[in-house]
């Protein structure tokens, strides 16, 4: 039998399937089930929550712990949980993921913790999403000390979801700067459901160096994502809160530390979807990046850290002589523009310099002017495409052809398996637009729809079991077996094949 490419005929067969049986049994299994199918589908919610997704009647029957991101791209939250057994907590370096202790988990909800008010739990919790797209099986820990490593007695806790909560014993004034242990090197891609650190949307293996600064409080939700993590790895530049902002041209006053720019940009908010392009772009750059300062993938995490420290440095003026500058005549005020060739060029410099102090000299790749400029303008072309994508999904799917094609292109130019004519034809704006469009995400709604269509059918036949066999018996026995061939029972029975 051919696949069948509408859903919509799926679904009506099961309502009216449902319909029919629950004519048939008792008002209390109708006001159970059916009730829920009014709150914008079966179990209600969309993927966003309270059934005003995009996606209305596919969401989780269980109400989260925490608010689920709103709208478009974001995962169904499911309850924290630790790393697999078996991976290592580490000792030298905070890009091995630490295991998570028992006691360390985040703190039960109000309703499993008798005797604690409610209010006073939620005060002392702190909690935040961790996102390029939402990231989940991701362990984020707390620099409590300050020496750079994660060590035994620290707090950590696992990103699931895109969600965090640290126990009511980690207060904002015993954390450090928060960093996130990312996925092995040589994880590109995991599949659905993997215990690998990775991003929720595109499937892909998490390399980027989360991290947030030393939380002033947790009175709010707090984020980690990319621009947090320019504050933290940045911090010897002097960088500051509105400096940032100023040179990449975000909203006066933006509250970066605590708004979720992915859930504000799917829900349609100007300033929202501005800081999620700058945060992808600068995401970009780091990864991408990375692969032409060196070719050994083990220097790669140090090699990401320094492109964000050299961004860091040129916001901050780099001493007045490699700031990256474009006037803008209408202020005559100089901004950091990561959709220029120029720019981004004189950045690599900068960070390439700064990378030696962590990656050995014979680590280091050594590039020719033609490699640097070709790279960076790939760079710059992919950061225009973010530019000027007007939805979360293009912007999601241009990541993954920066993480995917692009620094695979870098990784080939670099190593001379591919020579500078052939990268330029390869990552051309036209080039990378194209790809972008044959992009898949396949953790994203758009992409599970149908999956979930079929899920839900499946769900529901477990869920209502017994009373939906049984009323569909009685019926086959009343129109088929009963009424032995009359009209009525040879269309049920012919519709239903």
């Amino acid at each position: 039998m051919p696949a069948v490419e509408e859903e919509f005929s799926t679904e009506e067969l099961f309502t009216s399937t449902f319909k029919a049986v629950a004519q048939s049994m008792p008002a209390a299994w109708s006001s159970t089930y059916g009730a829920q199918r009014t709150r914008g589908g079966y179990y209600g919610g969309g993927y966003g929550g309270g059934g005003s997704g995009p996606f209305p009647g596919y969401g989780s029957p269980v109400p989260p712990v925490w608010p689920s991101p709103p709208g478009y791209g974001s995962p169904p939250p499911v309850p924290p949980s630790p790393p697999p057994n078996g991976e290592q907590s580490p000792q030298q370096s905070p890009q091995e993921n630490p295991q998570q202790s028992p006691q360390q988990s985040p703190a039960q909800s109000p309703s499993e913790s008798p005797g604690v008010e409610i209010k006073d739990l939620n005060a002392s919790l702190c909690t935040g999403v961790a996102y390029d797209g939402y990231l989940t099986r991701c362990s984020l820990w707390s620099d409590s000390n300050g020496d750079g490593l994660f060590e035994d007695g620290e707090p950590i806790v696992t990103v699931t979801g895109g969600q965090w909560a640290f126990a009511s014993t980690a207060t904002a004034s015993t954390l450090g700067v928060l960093h996130l242990a990312t996925a092995d090197e040589a994880t590109t891609t995991v599949a659905a459901g993997s215990a690998g650190c990775h991003d929720a949307t595109s499937l892909l293996a998490v390399h980027f160096p989360f991290a947030a600064p030393k939380p002033a409080s947790c009175d709010a939700p707090l984020v980690v994502f990319p621009l947090t993590s320019l504050l933290a790895h940045g911090s010897q530049s002097g960088i500051s809160l509105p400096a940032l902002l100023d040179a990449l041209q975000l909203p006066v006053g933006y509250p970066l530390l605590t708004a979720d720019s992915l859930a504000a940009s799917q829900a349609g908010d100007d300033a929202g979807k501005k800081v999620y392009r700058r945060e992808v772009q600068v995401a970009q750059l780091a990864l991408v990046a990375a692969k032409l300062l060196t070719k050994n993938s083990a220097y790669l995490p140090p090699a990401r850290k320094a492109l964000l420290k050299a961004l860091a440095g040129q916001i901050m003026g780099g001493g007045g002589r490699r700031r990256l500058l474009t006037a803008d005549a209408a202020s005559v005020q100089a901004v950091v523009d990561l959709t220029q060739g120029a720019a981004i060029q004189s950045l690599l410099a900068a960070a390439n310099a700064i990378a030696a102090a962590t990656v050995p000299a014979d680590q280091l790749a050594v590039v020719g002017a033609d490699v640097l400029a070709a790279v960076a303008n790939a760079i710059a072309a992919l950061n225009s495409i973010i530019e000027n994508s007007t939805d979360v999904e293009m912007i999601q799917k241009a990541a993954v052809v920066g993480e995917t094609v692009l620094a695979s292109k870098v990784s080939a130019l670099v190593s001379g398996q591919i020579s500078v004519s052939q990268f330029q034809a390869a990552t051309s704006p036209s080039a990378l637009q194209n790809a972008a469009q044959q992009v898949t995400l396949p953790g994203a709604p758009s992409e599970q729809r149908k999956s979930n269509a079929v899920a839900l059918g499946v769900g529901l036949g477990i869920g209502l079991g017994v009373p939906l066999i049984a009323g569909a018996g009685f019926a086959y026995w009343y129109l088929v077996v009963r009424k032995g061939g009359s009209g009525a029972g040879s269309g049920l029975h012919e519709g239903m094949l």
